[in-house]
């Protein structure tokens, strides 16, 4: 699972933040697909894009997992747009 748009094996994709003071910390801010089991998990990311997040709010981390049991893999940093766009891209999967 490389991209988000790669949903037919995905278990779930959400949209996550770093936690304030807890490195390498992610909550949960959306879910794409799928459901969570937890609000709270550890990953790492690329340096660069932990400092991105830090200084842009509204932006965000793309997880995913292909099952319940494991863990969340970052995808990809993701500004408003790019928000947008896993979105869409999640909503018209199915279609084909």
């Amino acid at each position: 699972m490389d991209n988000v748009d790669d949903t037919d094996d995905v278990f779930g994709q959400i949209l996550a933040k770093e936690k304030i003071g807890q490195p390498y910390f992610f909550r949960t801010v959306e879910v794409l697909k799928g459901a969570i089991d937890g609000d709270n998990f550890k990953a790492y990311i690329y340096s660069t894009d932990r400092r991105m997040l830090s200084k842009n709010l509204k932006d965000a981390a793309v997880f995913g997992k292909k099952d319940s049991g494991d863990d969340w893999r970052y995808i990809a940093y993701a500004d408003r747009e790019y928000q947008a766009f896993a979105r869409e891209i999640i909503l018209q999967a199915d279609s084909w």
